[in-house]
């Protein structure tokens, strides 16, 4: 048996080095894989997804949730369709200024806010003064 140099040794070395590294990047690369899907695929207990959406369902807005304008803070209301922060801040200050909605028609007596707009929204509001 023949011995090994020094620089034949170092090569052994690195190229063991090498072989070891890939086969752990492998590994921890399937590992990590695995523990992704198991993250994105887990739902919080008390959450119910739909398991088909409907096709005018909005971002944001669970299935048959509604948003009560008298109640509801800026963030809420910024989530119906249509609304923004202007918009939001306005139903806030109608409210406050000129009392709560009686009903959700009454909306449209903000500026911006007409019937093409009140039809996307009507699904996903209402009133009440609790």
């Amino acid at each position: 048996m023949t011995k090994l140099t020094k620089v034949e040794r170092w090569i052994f070395l690195l190229t063991m080095v090498f072989f070891l590294c890939t086969i752990g990047y492998f590994i921890l690369q399937n590992q990590y894989k695995d523990l992704t899907y198991v993250m994105a695929e887990r739902v919080p207990e008390g959450i119910v997804l739909p398991s088909n959406p409907s096709e005018n369902s909005v971002p944001g807005i669970l299935e048959g949730e509604r948003i009560n304008l008298n109640t509801a803070p800026k963030e809420d209301l910024m989530r119906l369709p249509g609304i923004g922060e202007v918009r939001a801040t306005d139903i806030i200050t109608y409210r406050t200024t000129k009392g709560l909605f009686t009903q959700p028609e009454e909306i449209m007596k903000i500026s911006g806010i007409g019937e093409k707009t009140y039809e996307k929204l009507a699904p996903y509001i209402c009133v009440s003064d609790e």
